[in-house]
């Protein structure tokens, strides 16, 4: 995955250069500009490509170890998380973990979250 995010990044880092007004006749990019090109593509790029990865590893492919299910439908862990487990950088150990990735594409979702009890922390995002 480390190879597909530095490829990832350099395409990306390409395509900024390239793009600009075609009918300039010299198009050409100075070396503190490219190092500008190159800094700003890694910082909008590498989130978006980190969470494409995480989607990507618990929701498409299905070989992978960290796949949890498809889009739309809500899986819970029942097991707590130990230092084998890779898909997340740092995932709490004391922490059991429920997964939802919801397909958008056709139509909007709608999400019913029950009352929480005072005592306990839900986070969702």
């Amino acid at each position: 995955m480390k190879h597909f995010t530095i490829t990832s990044l350099v395409f990306l880092a390409l395509i900024f250069t390239s793009c600009g007004d075609s009918a300039k006749k010299e198009n050409t990019v100075t070396t503190e500009q490219a190092k500008q090109i190159a800094e700003d593509a890694y910082i909008y790029a590498y989130p978006m490509i980190e969470h494409y990865k995480m989607i990507f590893v618990t929701a498409i492919y299905k070989e992978s170890e960290a796949y949890t299910g498809p889009f739309n439908i809500m899986t819970h862990n029942s097991t707590l998380l130990g230092p084998e487990y890779t898909a997340i950088v740092r995932p709490n150990n004391d922490t059991y973990y429920s997964n939802l990735w919801l397909n958008l594409t056709s139509e909007p979702m709608v999400l019913t979250v029950p009352v929480i009890e005072a005592l306990l922390f839900v986070p969702i995002h």
